[in-house]
């Protein structure tokens, strides 16, 4: 603990408890609320997540062959085939992270309550998917897949932003968008 304690000391302040002569830090007694994945910040960590898997990623694909060059002299590339199996699947679970925290409540929330503020927007995503398919004669799944989220993404903004507008949602006063009323 000794060898911790200069490394947090600047994070959290200490202090001498009066009984017992120890050191204990401030915040660490304190009960910390629960955040539920459900809700914005759960989506929130979710996305940073993602994000830094996607990073990761990146930089295996982009060193490794400098490292493997560097270690055995053959020249090595790695192409779109790696980088489709890994950032399609990374990309397609950001979207869904996104389509999530865009109606998410702040704090804590059920899925059932996401699901009730996400449902006209998925409607919105769906509907679009279908008119590709049906007007459009578009086959391509990852294609349709790709705008039915954006879709229901944008959408689900647009429901929010217009709720928020007329008042009627709680989490304005959270967020500050009801000009501090």
């Amino acid at each position: 603990m000794a060898a911790i304690r200069p490394m947090i000391s600047h994070i959290m302040p200490e202090r001498r408890s009066p009984t017992s002569g120890q050191y204990a830090a401030s915040n660490w007694n304190e009960t910390v609320p629960t955040i539920s994945l459900a809700s914005r910040e759960g989506m929130f960590l979710v996305n940073n997540l993602l994000l830094a898997t996607f990073a990761a990623v990146v930089g295996v694909g982009t060193l490794y062959p400098i490292i493997h060059e560097a270690v055995n002299g053959a020249r090595l590339t790695v192409g779109r085939p790696f980088f489709d199996v890994f950032a399609v699947w990374i990309t397609l679970a950001l979207r869904l992270a996104m389509i999530i925290g865009v109606v998410a409540p702040y704090r804590r929330a059920a899925w059932s309550e996401v699901w009730d503020r996400q449902r006209a927007a998925a409607t919105v995503g769906l509907a679009a998917g279908a008119g590709l398919v049906v007007f459009a004669g578009l086959r391509a799944p990852y294609v349709i897949v790709v705008v039915v989220l954006a879709t229901t993404i944008v959408a689900g903004a647009a429901v929010e932003l217009a709720k928020k507008d007329r008042g009627k949602d709680p989490d304005a006063a959270v967020a500050g968008l009801d000009g501090g009323t």
